[in-house]
């Protein structure tokens, strides 16, 4: 683009040479200035190019022409170049439709693409109104405005140039390379600058002013990218706080079916313990007289194991799965937990929200004793009881059980002994001679 500006058909071939390999040592950025003769300096950053060509004398004050690389070549580090394409009076984006998307191209230069003092020049065959009207809409539609949108074809204005040079037949090289730079429409980009910067003839205009209007614009800017940074920051943290929301909710869900599955109310626990009693009713009730004086050491042995394995043990086995389903709950949102804190570690977008603390906390609470959901946490109200009543119960009823044989067979004996004494004498002698 800048060798079909500069070069001059009827310029010194040493221009042209000059002008063509200004990028042989690859400087960072290139600065033109209008001077007497073509001199080209190439220095460690910044490359400096005098170019006697009258397309730097046609604007009211003299300009300084910075060239830019590629940005998919410019690097980070290209401190120079960032701040000419934010404190350049006029910036130029040169874009070639065929290599570069109208999407990629919004993506990356967007803020720079909204700028009134930004010229965006397509090089590509001059389109149709309606396919200007089209890609207008489409920048349009991605948030993008630029000052000025032009189609031009530089490589068809630099061919034209070089015709005129090397074409032996003058008359015919002169009537291709009108037309050539008519179609190239190449002379447009000047006219967008003009009228960016005004004409030579303007006496009205000053370099105060359109510092003025720059400085404006790089305030613009620099509000809009303040802006869009904080509607960056504030969506993500949106998104976020959005984890846990739905972690939180995932907890509420789990407490309230905890309520109501792990023991289903107070009528399944009473249900059980009413359960529990019945079977040792049933227990105690098929010990007869008779085989308590024949098992009357034995009674406490049999009802402790009555209690251990009968007493409440649906209710038991029940708490023991749901404890096992419990645990499994429990690790899906210890690992959601983590999951969300890793989102956030570096190179996430959230970074700056990430938080090793709260991640070494996390990992703490997991490696603590009391992390550990066992089916013992559940079922030790049940154990506890049945300690009970294995310990004091038993022990009771053993004693009482005692007693009752001791005491009817007491009375049994203290029963035929008074018969014995008031009844006949006859039978008295023979029970004794039997014996």
């Amino acid at each position: 683009m800048v060798t079909a500006l500069l070069d001059d058909p009827f310029s010194d071939p040493v221009h042209s040479d000059v002008l063509r390999n200004r990028w042989e040592n690859r400087p960072n950025v290139i600065m033109v200035e209008h001077g007497p003769s073509t001199i080209f300096e190439n220095h460690s950053e910044v490359g400096k190019l005098n170019s006697p060509s009258t397309w730097l004398l046609q604007y009211p004050y003299d300009i300084q022409l910075f060239e830019l690389p590629t940005f998919d070549s410019m690097s980070e580090g290209n401190i120079k170049a960032m701040k000419l394409l934010w404190n350049s009076d006029i910036l130029i984006l040169v874009c070639d439709p065929l290599l570069v998307p109208i999407v990629a191209l919004a993506t990356r230069t967007r803020r720079l693409l909204n700028r009134p003092n930004t010229i965006l020049a397509f090089t590509s065959v001059t389109p149709s109104e309606y396919r200007r009207s089209q890609v207008t809409k489409e920048l349009s539609d991605l948030g993008c405005e630029p000052g000025r949108i032009l189609f031009l074809d530089p490589v068809q204005a630099l061919r034209a140039t070089t015709s005129l040079q090397t074409d032996s037949d003058f008359s015919l090289a002169v009537e291709r390379y009108q037309n050539a730079s008519l179609s190239s429409h190449i002379s447009s980009l000047g006219v967008a600058v003009g009228e960016l910067l005004g004409e030579r003839e303007s006496a009205d205009v000053s370099s105060s002013s359109l510092r003025t209007q720059t400085t404006l614009i790089q305030i613009q800017s620099a509000l809009d990218d303040g802006d869009e940074r904080v509607a960056c920051a504030a969506e993500r943290v949106s998104q976020v706080f959005a984890g846990p929301a739905k972690l939180r909710s995932q907890v509420e869900g789990v407490r309230d079916r905890a309520e109501k599955e792990v023991l289903g109310g107070s009528n399944d626990v009473e249900s059980a313990l009413a359960q529990g009693a019945n079977k040792m009713k049933a227990m105690l009730g098929s010990l007869s007289f008779w085989n308590m004086v024949w098992m009357v050491d034995e009674i406490e042995a049999m009802v402790s194991a009555a209690v251990r394995l009968e007493w409440c043990k649906e209710l038991e086995d029940e708490l023991i799965l749901q404890t096992g389903r419990l645990s499994c709950v429990q690790d899906h949102l210890w690992r959601s937990t983590s999951d969300l804190l890793s989102t956030l570690a570096p190179p996430s977008p959230y970074s700056s929200l990430h938080s090793p603390l709260l991640h070494n906390q996390l990992q703490q609470l997991a490696s603590a004793p009391s992390y550990a959901l066992t089916s013992a946490i559940l079922t030790v109200p049940v154990h506890d009881r049945r300690a009970q009543l294995t310990k004091y119960s038993t022990s009771r009823l053993h004693q009482e059980a005692q007693r009752a044989v001791v005491g009817a067979l007491v009375g049994s004996l203290g029963g035929a002994r008074c018969q014995l004494v008031v009844g006949d004498w006859k039978p008295y002698s023979e029970f004794r001679a039997r014996c």
